[in-house]
């Protein structure tokens, strides 16, 4: 048995004056930067993506049957 259940819901309304703007930069040193001054620094993430790339390369070197399955579960 299947059941499809349709509903109709309104639109909101759109705020045709807006009173506050919020602009995001994307850099590479700082992963986002916001208008009001906030930070998000991209160091955890850069720290991260190293040591995939390292265990990655490691893995490709050794050529093995494990490796090629550890490999496939990292992806």
């Amino acid at each position: 048995w299947f059941l499809f259940a349709t509903c109709e819901v309104p639109e909101a309304p759109l705020n045709a004056d807006p009173v506050d703007f919020l602009g995001v930069d994307l850099g590479v040193v700082n992963i986002a930067v916001t208008s009001d001054g906030e930070i998000m620094a991209g160091r955890e993430l850069n720290r991260i993506r190293m040591r995939e790339r390292t265990l990655r390369s490691k893995l490709q070197r050794k050529n093995t049957p494990s490796a090629k399955r550890r490999l496939k579960k990292r992806r």
